[in-house]
């Protein structure tokens, strides 16, 4: 079972590079090739700051907003997708519609 969905914020919480975690992604959708080739199931996200990846055996940095993926297993969900929904409707509206 995955613990994160698409639309969820997460923290990487287990990484080959120390500075990646901490940090915190958007959750996309399935990586699929990914998923095939590790075993594990694999997301694309986007990152809100740099981060290292490796491509072909090398090392690239990413910057912020850039998309890479992560294993499922190496993310910590943030909450639920539908809540940020809910929030992103509401910021205009005065808070007696809200209550």
């Amino acid at each position: 079972m995955n613990r994160c969905k698409p639309g969820q914020l997460a923290i990487i919480n287990r990484s080959e590079f120390p500075e990646n975690i901490g940090a915190i992604v958007e959750v996309l959708h399935e990586h699929v090739e990914a998923t095939f080739a590790s075993g594990s199931f694999a997301w694309i996200v986007r990152t809100n700051r740099a981060a290292k990846s490796r491509r072909g055996g090398e090392v690239v940095i990413k910057k912020a907003g850039d998309t890479g993926w992560v294993n499922d297993c190496n993310l910590t969900p943030i909450g639920d997708p539908e809540i940020y929904t809910l929030v992103d409707e509401s910021i205009d509206k005065p808070i007696e519609e809200i209550a």
